[in-house]
């Protein structure tokens, strides 16, 4: 059975899975133009509870409806000679994210892999084209999240940048970036240019990020 979802599903798993520490911004880190094909890193990764694919066309999803977003917001689809649709826009992935065992609603978000520096980071916003226009999704905002990317011992590391660390620096004035305090929690509203300056110099402090997700490649 292919997979419908609601943005407001796509929401309540995300922030389930990387609950509580993820450094969130208005504007992305990784632009469509600064964005990269990740050849290595298609298909689908397991870390025992959660399975991450990351996808362009339908050969690679798995199992999810992609004719939903079909001539809607900037995702351009395209049919291929086996009848399978996908992306044609360049560099840019959907990232579906659901837990092994069924017990949360899977999470689809928009992706895209560039480098920072001399680091690899992957850049993740809601997908919110062709979700339910219902009450409740209009009061949603999309943000972006980042995490740096590392292939370790054949382990696919997704290290996300940490907003309680940010939060000390921003409150003992160790560090200058717009942003906004909102609940107790940082959402940075810096510029793509000040942002990719900030997580460059900021990019090899351990301190910086949590704990990694670490992924397994799916045979």
């Amino acid at each position: 059975m292919k997979t419908k979802y609601t943005l407001l599903h796509t929401l309540i798993f995300t922030s389930v899975l990387i609950s509580g520490c993820f450094l969130q911004s208005v504007h992305p880190l990784i632009t469509e133009e600064q964005a990269m094909l990740m050849p290595q890193l298609e298909g689908s990764w397991e870390d025992g509870d959660n399975r991450w694919t990351f996808f362009r066309s339908e050969a690679q999803s798995p199992g999810l409806d992609i004719d939903q977003f079909d001539d809607l917001g900037d995702i351009e689809l395209e049919t291929d000679s086996n009848g399978r649709r996908y992306i044609t826009n360049p560099n840019m992935y959907l990232v579906y994210i659901e837990s092994i065992d069924g017990s949360e609603n899977p999470s689809l978000l928009l992706g895209y892999f560039g480098e920072v520096g001399e680091a690899t980071y992957l850049d993740l916003t809601v997908v919110s084209y062709g979700v339910d226009p219902s009450f409740e999704n209009w009061h949603t905002f999309p943000v972006h999240t980042f995490s740096k990317i590392e292939y370790v011992d054949e382990q696919l590391h997704i290290s996300i940048f940490d907003s309680e660390w940010i939060q000390e620096l921003i409150t003992y004035n160790r560090v200058r970036i717009k942003h906004e305090n909102i609940n107790g929690e940082v959402l940075i509203t810096a510029s793509n240019k000040e942002l990719r300056k900030f997580v460059q110099k900021f990019s090899d402090e351990e301190e910086a990020f949590a704990d990694p997700i670490k992924l397994n490649k799916v045979q």
